[in-house]
């Protein structure tokens, strides 16, 4: 739970409809939002996709802009409750949003948990996701060096 604003957590599960928005690929946060975040939607940006089916790693061209894809996932005349993030001085989807928040984000009694803590939380490492090490594992790991390096 050290990694996680525990007021922030509170405030994104307490909505119905969660959308994660982020500059990385939307494939490559997609997984980790829906499994460790819940159910939601990614916005983010997409990779080109050659013809033969293989991501290259570049990123395409949006034609619309990040508010303009979250609003579309909102009937008309809606607008998402809150928004979490961080202030920008360009243009985002904070500003479709009723309420902003922004760290370090506050107590707001409005609002009402469905779901007390996150799952087992992990840590990216490597473009993989592990788990976080406990002093015990971490201990171990000094043993195993001289026989890792030669090894690798």
């Amino acid at each position: 739970m050290d990694d996680v604003d525990a007021e922030a957590w509170r405030v994104f599960t307490s909505c119905r409809k969660r959308v994660v928005v982020t500059a990385l690929p939307r494939v490559m946060v997609e997984w980790f939002a829906r499994e460790h975040l819940g159910d939601g939607v990614v916005v983010g940006a997409e990779l080109v996709i050659t013809r033969h089916g293989r991501a290259m790693g570049l990123l395409m061209r949006q034609e619309d802009s990040v508010a303009d894809r979250v609003q579309a996932l909102f009937e008309a005349g809606h607008r998402p409750r809150v928004g979490l993030g961080r202030p920008s001085p360009t243009p985002s989807f904070l500003s479709l949003c009723k309420e902003q928040r922004h760290p370090p984000f506050t107590a707001c009694s409005s609002l009402h948990s469905n779901q007390a803590t996150p799952s087992p939380l992990v840590i990216f490492h490597d473009g993989r996701l592990v788990r976080r090490p406990t002093p015990a594992t971490a201990l171990l790991t000094l043993p195993w060096m001289p026989f890792g390096v030669p090894l690798a």
